[in-house]
Formats: C-alpha cells, sequence, structure tokens
C-alpha cells in the first residue's frame, strides 16, 4: 500500500492481506494502528515518526524492524511490538520508560540496549532471547518484565544511589548480577533481590 497524501497511518487492525506499506509521507503511527496484521513485513521508506496511544505493531509476526527504529524515543507505548517473532536487536538507549508489554514474546529477540531506562513494566520483555543487560539508570522493573528469560546471564546495574524496586517473578536464576559495591548487601536482603541473593556480585568484579 503507497499513501501520496496521508502523514497518520491508517488504521488495518487485522488486516491479513497486508504484506508491505510505503512509509514514504507517514509521521505518525497511532493506537493499534497496525495491530494483528501478521502478515506485515515490511515498513518501506520509514522516516522521522510518532508514536500515539500503544500497541501500534502488536501481532505483527513477521514485521521486520531495524533495530534503530526506536532509538530516539523516550517513551516506548506498552505492548509495541508484542509477539513479534523476527526482530532480534533493538535499541532503546534514549528510552527513559519502557510500557508492560511492550516485547512481550519477541522470541528472536537476542540483543537490547536499555541502558538509560529508568521504568520497564510488567511483561516488557518476558519470553525473550535476551543474554545481557546494562542499566545505569534503573528505579523500577515490574513483576514479570523479564519472566521466562533463562538466556539472561548478565545483568549490570551502575545506579548507586539505592536499590532498584523489583516486582516478583523475574527469571534471574542463571544471571549474575552486579552491581554498585556499597550496595551488594543490601541487595542482598531487599524484597525479590534476596531470591537472587547468590547471583549478586560486586561490580569491581565485572570483566567485559
Amino acid at each position: 500500500k503507497e499513501f501520496k497524501n496521508v502523514t497518520t497511518c491508517p488504521r488495518f487492525y487485522g488486516c491479513t492481506n497486508l504484506v508491505s506499506i510505503d512509509c514514504s509521507n507517514i509521521t505518525e503511527f497511532n493506537h493499534e494502528c497496525l495491530r494483528e496484521c501478521n502478515n506485515l513485513t515490511t515498513l518501506k521508506n520509514l522516516g522521522k515518526f510518532t508514536l500515539t496511544g500503544s500497541a501500534q505493531f502488536i501481532n505483527c509476526y513477521n514485521l521486520q524492524l531495524d533495530k534503530d527504529v526506536f532509538k530516539n524515543f523516550t517513551n516506548i507505548p506498552w505492548n509495541l511490538c508484542a509477539n513479534n517473532y523476527v526482530i532480534t536487536d533493538m535499541d532503546l538507549q534514549n528510552a527513559t520508560t519502557i510500557g508492560g508489554g511492550a516485547f512481550s514474546n519477541c522470541n528472536k529477540l537476542k540483543n537490547i540496549n536499555i541502558i538509560n531506562c529508568e521504568y520497564i513494566g510488567t511483561f516488557a520483555f518476558n519470553r525473550t532471547l535476551i543474554e545481557k543487560l546494562e542499566l545505569n539508570k534503573i528505579l523500577t522493573i515490574e513483576n514479570r518484565a523479564f519472566e521466562t528469560c533463562n538466556n539472561l546471564k548478565t545483568i549490570i546495574i551502575r545506579q548507586s544511589n539505592s536499590v532498584p524496586k523489583l516486582d516478583w517473578g523475574n527469571t534471574f536464576n542463571y544471571a549474575t548480577i552486579y552491581v554498585p559495591d556499597l550496595l551488594v548487601e543490601e541487595y542482598k536482603i531487599t524484597d525479590y533481590w534476596s531470591y537472587f541473593a547468590n547471583n549478586i556480585k560486586p561490580l569491581s568484579e565485572y570483566v567485559e
């Protein structure tokens, strides 16, 4: 589909025949506009755009997105790309808030950059293949944000003012968690972090 004089992406909720969109003039994607377009594979000529609402690309199982597509966004909407089965990398380096379910069940997602994130919502990255997290400013990780992330082996937290809030249901069982040296013991006795007390190590021991 090509839209010559349209700047807001039309609502194609559930359009299974849609395979590709020419986004030459598209500057805005609204709430659930492409939800369940499960045969959509390509957004051609995608330039700068805004996101209004949430769940813009949920259940677009085959939609290939460049890893930098959301790089400049500070707020990642909830359910943005949930159930995408093709993306492998995502650079969210400017995101401070990642909404619940944003990349839930993206079962090939392996590498993410969320270094400046402060808030990660419920189910944000559950059932992904993420192997490493580096968090410089994290304040809150909600319940099940990283549920069933069994490939997660390394977590690095540099936020040194206090222990971030961690809610229940996060699968950090297989990860070594590196935290500021002066906070190691506090992490080990803080709710839900204490479940992984044996995995918590001082940041000074981390080696690239």
